[in-house]
């Protein structure tokens, strides 16, 4: 494994070495090109191309082997709240890697224009990192976690599908995310899962995604037997609600799915759009036609704080910690 310091990592590293742990360092891996998808993964023909990094770190103090999560960021990219929650997990006794999927790829974010990194790119981007730290010395390979925000969210809960998983690990791999924790995002696929637990949540008044597709979603999940330990959806409440900031923010440019009654199922790879299934075409016309632009941003401390108590409380139970 290459290990490469990164100037867009440099802030993390100086936050995290004056927190919580005695280790940060920045590992290189390659994964999935930028502009394949789902298909490209299921039908193993997958280019892995592209250049990424993460930053992993181990908390003070740590003997023997321990859990970790992955920790995949927004549509903004990394930010302060990323290592906030690295900081969080890694008081809890808990590993952490950062992932960064825009800056070694020069993106610096997606908000108004998604296709500058497919999907399916970041679902790879996750699992790969999932190889990369369980690799790490003095990591417990069957408690490795993923929690994911906006479009981390999708990567941390789209990871949790079999087929995906044995598509970019191989199926002979016994690796797989020991849990998943999607944040305001995720809800457009669904599919088989490895088994491992689920705790999503999400916003009601969220303008970004729709939170009735997100319940669509995740009722379809459990209908394919996916283990959902929880569905939270708090009132008053808009995107990125664990992110700190003065006051709500619209953002008029953003690209927004609040119209948009869409779904994929990637056991077969079927399309669906307003209750109906379509071609991968017809999919792609109607996803054009109904994403719109305008959307808000805004803390909600209530919900932040609850849906920590409940992630701390999730982790700690499923890591048995």
């Amino acid at each position: 494994m290459k290990y490469k310091l990164c100037r867009s990592a440099i802030a993390g590293i100086a936050l995290l070495a004056s927190a919580v742990t005695a280790f940060a360092q920045t590992i290189e891996f390659t994964s999935l090109n930028r502009k394949q998808g789902f298909p490209a993964l299921l039908e193993h023909r997958g280019q892995y191309t592209d250049k990424i990094s993460g930053v992993f770190a181990r908390p003070t103090g740590a003997t023997g082997d321990v859990p970790a999560m992955v920790i995949m960021h927004s549509s903004g990219g990394i930010n302060t709240t990323t290592w906030e929650w690295s900081n969080f997990f890694l008081q809890m006794g808990i590993a952490t890697f950062v992932v960064d999927s825009f800056g070694p790829r020069g993106i610096v974010t997606s908000t108004v224009d998604q296709s500058q990194l497919n999907y399916g790119a970041s679902v790879a981007d996750a699992l790969l990192a999932l190889k990369v730290v369980a690799a790490q010395p003095g990591i417990d390979a069957k408690r490795i976690g993923v929690i994911g925000f906006s479009r981390g969210a999708l990567a941390a809960a789209t990871s949790s599908f079999e087929n995906l998983r044995a598509a970019v690990l191989g199926a002979d791999s016994p690796l797989k995310f020991a849990l998943h924790v999607p944040y305001y995002g995720g809800c457009t696929q669904v599919g088989t899962t490895t088994g491992s637990p689920m705790l999503f949540f999400v916003g009601k008044d969220d303008d970004f995604v729709s939170a009735a597709s997100c319940t669509f979603a995740v009722g379809k999940l459990k209908e394919k037997g996916a283990n959902i330990a929880d569905y939270v959806m708090y009132p008053n409440t808009y995107h990125s609600f664990d992110v700190d900031r003065p006051k709500d923010l619209y953002i008029g440019n953003a690209q927004s799915w609040k119209t948009c009654v869409i779904g994929q199922d990637l056991d077969d790879l079927a399309y669906y759009a307003e209750g109906k299934q379509v071609t991968a075409k017809e999919y792609g016309e109607y996803f054009g036609k109904c994403t719109t632009r305008g959307a808000t941003v805004g803390l909600n401390f209530q919900a932040k704080s609850d849906s920590r108590v409940r992630t701390k409380a999730f982790v700690t139970k499923v890591f048995g910690l």
